[in-house]
């Protein structure tokens, strides 16, 4: 099992279905996995129950998802920085840090900002700021990983020589 973890909008969610569809591996997005439980898109459950209930849901789903060889798993950019979630993926299977460039996160997500709650009310400015505050916050908990990938060939490699 491999699991995608890196910063919001840096493409975790599309490489995991071009993984899928390529390799014809079984994918998970743990996302659309707590929407169908919950009934609500991501940003109205942080909206109607806050962050902390959200992070205690998400690391029960993400336990939940079979540990199975060829299949990937999106996660969210938050999800290996609460309840040991890092520990739990690194034990389950393989971990990829998905580390797309700083300025490409950010023109994502200046493009659809209303759809992530952390930055909708965020001018572009203070997301610029926020961006490169979040991922030094944050690589620590990236860095664990056992691969870095920075493009397709990173992954296509990985993929070639890991054990899955």
């Amino acid at each position: 099992m491999l699991f995608l973890i890196g910063m919001p909008a840096s493409g975790k969610s599309t490489l995991a279905h071009k993984v899928s569809n390529l390799f014809q591996w079984q994918s998970a997005d743990l996302d659309q996995e707590i929407q169908k439980l919950l009934q609500k898109s991501i940003p109205k459950i942080f909206e109607s129950e806050g962050e902390i209930f959200f992070r205690e849901i998400e690391a029960k789903v993400l336990r939940k998802i079979p540990v199975e060889p060829q299949k990937i798993v999106a996660t969210g950019g938050g999800t290996p920085c609460f309840h040991q979630n890092i520990d739990y993926m690194l034990s389950a299977g393989k971990v990829v840090f998905w580390d797309t460039p700083l300025p490409v996160i950010v023109e994502r997500i200046l493009r659809h900002k209303a759809q992530r709650p952390m930055f909708a009310q965020k001018t572009n400015a203070e997301i610029e700021h926020f961006v490169q505050k979040l991922y030094q916050e944050r690589l620590p908990f990236y860095t664990k990983a056992h691969f870095r990938a920075k493009e397709w060939s990173d992954i296509e490699k990985i993929i070639q020589r890991a054990d899955f």
